[in-house]
């Protein structure tokens, strides 16, 4: 199955372009397959997740776009080719031995995942002066306090459950 070879390839390309853009988890891509290009589809959607484990495309949404072959006929032009015809026009039947598009295989979209700095994960969180921050630990050590006297216990070890709990 060369598809587990073409999912590899397609990953390394999409790495290159993820470090050339800044790094980033990739969430998604689309690759354009043609007709005529002798990749299975369906091959290498099976092969593309075990041939992202523990790269930056791990768990990323693969999708395949078909693209159909083309072939330029000597009297009709560009023409859509059908496979079970083969490099005929479907039109005359004469020999369209230029294909011009359907071979393909590309890498066509990469979707990343926002960066966000940790800056930006924590800024949300309310900022406490010195003395906010103070008043915030006192109200807490009178919580424990008050806990204690209820025989509750905030961080209570194995040890502490063995007394309790003879």
């Amino acid at each position: 199955m060369h598809e587990a070879s073409i999912a590899l390839s397609l990953i390394e390309v999409a790495r290159e372009v993820v470090r050339e853009n800044g790094g980033g988890r990739v969430t998604a891509l689309t690759v354009r397959i043609g007709q005529w290009s002798s990749v299975v589809p369906e091959a290498l959607q099976a092969a593309f997740p075990a041939s992202a484990q523990g790269t930056p495309l791990e768990g990323a949404r693969l999708s395949i776009v078909r693209v159909a072959g083309v072939g330029q006929c000597p009297q009709h032009g560009p023409v859509t080719l059908e496979l079970t015809r083969g490099l005929r026009c479907p039109l005359c039947d004469a020999p369209t031995p230029t294909l011009l598009a359907g071979d393909e295989l590309e890498l066509d979209e990469l979707e990343l995942a926002p960066f966000v700095p940790a800056s930006e994960l924590f800024r949300h969180m309310p900022k406490f002066t010195e003395e906010e921050f103070a008043a915030r630990e006192a109200v807490m050590a009178e919580s424990r306090e008050i806990a204690q006297e209820r025989e509750f216990r905030f961080d209570s070890s194995e040890d502490d459950l063995e007394e309790e709990n003879p």
